[in-house]
């Protein structure tokens, strides 16, 4: 997601099937305005695309009048994750900015006084989506009760449901390397009425192949016009890769999902995310709520903000905020809204 390959000078060749950066952390700023939220912390894994991404969006907040109450980047480090899940307890800003990978996250989970967050909402970027996607590895997750997820944007991918229906009780040496990856219910079985719904990653590769597909069959297609063409065979014997370059920036397709596939002139697509509500039962139970959404082509921010389910610590209340004049907010957690001088 580096939008620094979004220059064409430097990488011509670059072509992204997953939004940029950029548009991520609009969403994010977009979800703050919404609610009033100025006033937050901001917890990255060290790995060097989170943490550059953090800091990043650090600045953004800030150019955007959201003050950040802390910054800190993790190591896997038992006493560095106790340390981090402290600073998060104690800190007095609610909304906590969480941007790590899931090998990052599950230490958080697993570190001491993780368990003993509360009263916090948190906001996780995308690239925690596949360990919250995963119902197998949401057994401790109390603290992110009514936390708010950014997923990329869900797609149909044609034959999923018959592949499933396919995988469903099979557990052959050909499978058993697949059906790891595929969902699973809490005894790690393949769940037999899966959706797409664990599959958003997945659709980005699905759609990059279609991609290079159509490209390419635009390239023969062509080839086949000029003099001297004998067969597709040999032609794709002298192929070059960089050949395709043209072909994919004009690139056009439709899509099962909605509308057409094509590239913008920097080899990109437009940011869509889904925003999901995590909600935790007492009995351990997690549903995932889909309440909102981003597109940054044309700018779109939909939020339904009575379908959220706030933690148990939240009380629904009217209220306006200082840092965010002449905006009133109906159903926002009272223990979410801080006040602070930028």
């Amino acid at each position: 997601m580096d939008p620094s390959f979004s220059d064409r000078e430097q990488f011509p060749s670059f072509f992204r099937t997953v939004p940029n950066q950029l548009s991520h952390h609009q969403a994010i700023i977009e979800l703050l305005k919404h609610f009033g939220w100025v006033w937050v912390g901001i917890v990255a894994s060290a790995d060097e695309s989170n943490a550059k991404s953090s800091s990043l969006l650090r600045e953004q907040l800030i150019s955007h009048g959201i003050c950040v109450e802390f910054h800190v980047i993790f190591p896997i480090d038992k006493e560095e994750t106790k340390r981090t899940n402290v600073l998060i307890k104690n800190s007095t800003a609610t909304v906590i900015i969480l941007y790590c990978n899931m090998g990052y996250f599950l230490q958080l989970m697993i570190g001491e006084h993780w368990e003993e967050i509360e009263g916090k909402v948190f906001v996780t970027s995308v690239t925690l989506t596949l360990v919250l996607d995963n119902r197998y590895f949401l057994k401790d997750v109390y603290p992110l009760n009514g936390s708010l997820l950014f997923v990329t944007r869900r797609g149909n991918i044609h034959g999923m449901k018959d592949l499933m229906d396919y995988v469903h009780g099979r557990e052959t040496s050909d499978l058993n390397n697949m059906i790891c990856l595929l969902p699973n219910d809490e005894k790690g079985n393949v769940s037999k009425n899966s959706n797409s719904e664990p599959f958003r990653l997945t659709y980005s590769i699905y759609t990059a192949v279609y991609a290079v597909a159509h490209a390419l069959h635009d390239m023969v297609s062509k080839a086949r016009t000029q003099p001297g063409f004998l067969s597709t065979g040999q032609w794709l014997r002298h192929f070059h890769p960089w050949q395709m370059i043209p072909h994919l920036n004009k690139v056009q397709f439709p899509t099962q999902s909605d509308g057409d596939f094509s590239f913008s002139d920097e080899g990109e697509m437009p940011g869509e995310f889904d925003i999901l509500n995590c909600i935790v039962s007492p009995d351990g139970e997690v549903r995932m709520v889909e309440v909102g959404s981003y597109r940054s082509h044309p700018a779109q921010f939909q939020i339904k903000d009575s379908a959220i389910g706030w933690g148990s610590p939240y009380t629904e209340v009217r209220c306006s905020h200082s840092g965010a004049e002449g905006h009133n907010h109906s159903n926002i957690p009272e223990t979410a809204i801080r006040r602070s001088k930028v």
